[in-house]
């Protein structure tokens, strides 16, 4: 017998359980349904409303198919003077700094100035010409020397 009224009980509830979900009262189809619409509308007229920028401001990195190199030095020394910034943008063969040394930065500059334009005379001006002597030049003191005592022989 607990059997049989188990097998009740169960029915019992099954059939409870069928009628609730198996027809929903009216009134809930309806204002559920009207609710749910009523949601998706007001956000459809916030999404209306409610603009989005078409341009967003970001800081971006730019790279290029080309990337910085390194820059090392012939020789190691202390910077003296350093002619350009950080992020400048330089050409091939651009003065970058120079290193600390026993020469006189704008003599050694003003030497490089005068022998291009030397280069580009012709040879008999050459003997008009009266090279600077107080030029400060550290390792090419000699070297600089040695061309003035050619160029009186000359």
């Amino acid at each position: 017998m607990a059997v049989m009224e188990e097998k009740n009980y169960v029915e019992l509830r099954s059939e409870e359980v069928q009628e609730i979900l198996g027809t929903p009262p009216n009134w809930l189809v309806r204002w559920g349904t009207t609710v749910v619409l009523l949601g998706f509308g007001m956000m459809l007229l916030a999404a209306w409303f409610i603009r989005y920028p078409d341009v967003v401001g970001a800081k971006v990195v730019i790279t290029s198919s080309v990337p910085p190199v390194d820059v090392v030095a012939r020789a190691d020394g202390r910077i003296s003077n350093l002619l350009v910034r950080d992020k400048d943008a330089v050409q091939e063969n651009d003065l970058l700094g120079v290193l600390q040394s026993t020469a006189n930065y704008q003599n050694v500059m003003d030497l490089d100035m005068a022998v291009s334009a030397w280069l580009r005379s012709s040879t008999d001006s050459l003997r008009y010409l009266t090279p600077p002597r107080n030029f400060v030049l550290g390792e090419v003191q000699a070297d600089y020397a040695v061309f003035l005592q050619q160029l009186e022989n000359f």
